[in-house]
């Protein structure tokens, strides 16, 4: 006669020999058939090529959709230096235009715009156009945006303000918004000794590069058409260098600046590139940074100047951020500005 304990052995096997029988084996029978009729229906298929495709299907269709920053350029060469603490006057060296007063005090643009949480800046070697541009030097907290007879255009706490990059001439002489893609680009090239690289085409057509107008030659009107000859002496100072530049405004414009870019068409954006919308009433925006996160979401800081001329400024979108988010499906709206989205952004060609 069994014990209690081993009545409870023999019940709990027979009840799962049954469970096994009756349930078991008939579910695995028709999940066998079913999938065997799935894989005659693809010849040539096993389970693990049909589990690779689909995975490889939904991984290309997610990165079709996504923006990526672009890689960084290597522009200038960088030596590796051990880090020493630098002044600011001595950090503020890249950008020649500075008075003496300016370099004491000396801010950079990203120590005073931090990224949002989650967020960081793509990395830019040190010498390339974007960590120049990532370093530019702000102006005072809640400084205006003016014109060149101090007409205010945004107040200094205007909430579409992040701010005011100081990059005006003495004088104060302003610029439109495409001359001042060109000076950002110019005082790049001049501070990385890259004289190869600072040449501008005219409206008209004619390319005018920095080398012909220090070796002495400069445009000459013929009628419509202009010109070049060598009437000056040679000089390749910084007071020359400035000579070039208001040359270069006077003749350069929005359609200009399409000889000067290309149309990026990769799926990629850098700090440096353009959003272009040229011709009568065109306007033009630099990207200044670019951060992402881990879920390769996109975000940019912009810059412009204006029509009048006006100080350069950094913008911020409607909820108070200096940082736009943009893909590649997605546009962003500035009033009165226009609407600009990918299909408008250029990249320098030299």
């Amino acid at each position: 006669m069994m014990s209690a304990r081993e009545r409870w052995i023999f019940r709990f096997e027979s009840g799962g020999r049954w469970i096994w029988t009756e349930l078991g084996r008939p579910f695995c029978h028709r999940a066998k058939l079913r999938s065997d009729c799935l894989l005659r229906m693809l010849p040539g298929c096993s389970y693990r090529r049909v589990t690779v495709f689909f995975f490889a299907c939904l991984t290309l269709t997610s990165a079709s959709q996504v923006l990526s920053p672009a890689a960084p350029r290597d522009e200038t060469p960088v030596t590796a230096t051990p880090a020493v603490e630098q002044t600011p006057t001595e950090r503020s060296q890249p950008y020649a235009w500075l008075s003496r007063r300016q370099r004491r005090e000396y801010i950079p643009m990203a120590e005073r715009l931090g990224t949002p949480a989650g967020f960081g800046r793509v990395p830019a070697p040190k010498g390339s156009f974007a960590h120049w541009l990532r370093h530019l030097p702000v102006a005072p907290e809640n400084t205006p945006v003016t014109t060149a007879d101090s007409k205010i255009v945004l107040a200094g706490d205007h909430p579409n303000l992040a701010a005011v990059v100081a990059l005006q001439p003495h004088h104060r002489k302003l610029l439109c918004s495409a001359n001042m893609m060109v000076r950002l680009r110019a005082e790049y090239c001049w501070s990385a000794r890259r004289p190869e690289a600072l040449s501008f085409h005219f409206t008209s057509g004619q390319l005018a590069g920095w080398r012909a107008w220090a070796s002495g030659e400069r445009p000459v009107a013929n009628g419509r058409s202009i010109r070049f000859a060598k009437t000056s002496i040679t000089d390749e100072s910084r007071e020359s260098f400035c000579g070039y530049l208001e040359t270069l405004f006077g003749f350069t414009s929005s359609m200009s600046l399409l000889d000067d870019t290309r149309s990026v068409q990769d799926g990629t954006i850098a700090a440096g590139d353009i959003l272009l919308r040229p011709g009568r009433g065109g306007h033009a925006l630099m990207v200044l940074d670019v951060a992402t996160n881990a879920r390769r979401q996109v975000l940019l800081l912009l810059g412009e100047g204006g029509s009048p001329a006006q100080t350069f400024h950094v913008l911020c979108n409607d909820h108070g951020s200096p940082w736009f988010p943009i893909t590649q499906s997605r546009s962003v709206d500035f009033g009165r500005r226009g609407v600009f989205g990918l299909k408008q952004l250029r990249r320098w060609v030299r």
